[in-house]
């Protein structure tokens, strides 16, 4: 049945699609456009204004609960970023500190002794690079932390402007 229905609704629109050839030749698409725009403005325009206000409403309040997603989403970016600052400056800090201790650690191997005397404690020279060594992993490992820090900043911040411009 509904497939008979379905037939008798494309033969019908054929059927009118070359009765407009017909009667109109090559301009039907234009007519039939035209057409189209004229029953479009009819319907707006009997609209009642008292619905377009409340179908402006409704759209108000769907677009509030978004709104209010994105502004927490922003607020804790924010706070993130923040947080991100103040531990990427601590650790450049420390990453200092580790830095000059790497580099007094280096002098005092410059100097040829078998014991070396560092902060209260004596170092054989073996002890002492071994420790310089140590510290000089720590403090690539700690620049490589840093990096990524770094790059976890930008990210962070791009997302803060995605959501802002949202």
């Amino acid at each position: 049945m509904i497939l008979k229905g379905a037939k008798y609704s494309a033969l019908g629109a054929m059927l009118m699609v070359v009765l407009g050839c017909l009667i109109f030749g090559t301009d039907v698409l234009s007519y039939f456009h035209s057409s189209a725009n004229a029953v479009k403005s009819v319907v707006k325009h009997s609209v009642p204004v008292e619905f377009e206000l409340q179908r402006a409403r409704d759209i108000i309040d769907n677009i509030i609960p978004e709104l209010q997603v994105n502004i927490r989403i922003i607020a804790e970016d924010e706070v993130e970023i923040a947080a991100l600052k103040n531990d990427i400056n601590d650790s450049t800090e420390k990453l200092a500190k580790q830095k000059k201790l790497v580099a007094r650690l280096r002098a005092e191997l410059d100097n040829d002794t078998d014991v070396y005397q560092i902060d209260g404690r004596k170092y054989s020279r073996q002890h002492l690079t071994e420790r310089l060594a140590r510290q000089f992993k720590r403090y690539r490992e700690a620049e490589i932390i840093l990096a990524s820090k770094h790059k976890l900043l930008e990210t962070r911040e791009r997302s803060l402007l995605a959501a802002m411009q949202m």
